[in-house]
């Protein structure tokens, strides 16, 4: 795998799953590698999948407390 690619290769997964691994997060890695080599006849190696799971879960948690911080900055400036 070139170099350039496997530095992206945990995004490209991200950009392509992100609804489905946001909506499932107890999706399993080895499905997420096998989804991954059927639609995109690409095999990834595990830990990138778990890297683009992890991104995922961590970019959800990140909203989730970003929009909670802005109801308690809302209710406190009224």
């Amino acid at each position: 795998m070139p170099l350039s690619l496997q530095k992206k290769t945990s995004r490209i997964i991200v950009n392509k799953y992100f609804d489905v691994i946001k909506d499932n997060p107890t999706w399993k890695v080895e499905h997420i590698k096998k989804s991954v080599l059927k639609d995109m006849l690409v095999d990834v190696p595990i830990s990138k999948c778990k890297r683009a799971k992890a991104l995922v879960l961590q970019e959800a948690l990140d909203k989730t407390r970003g929009e909670s911080q802005e109801c308690m900055i809302i209710n406190w400036s009224c």
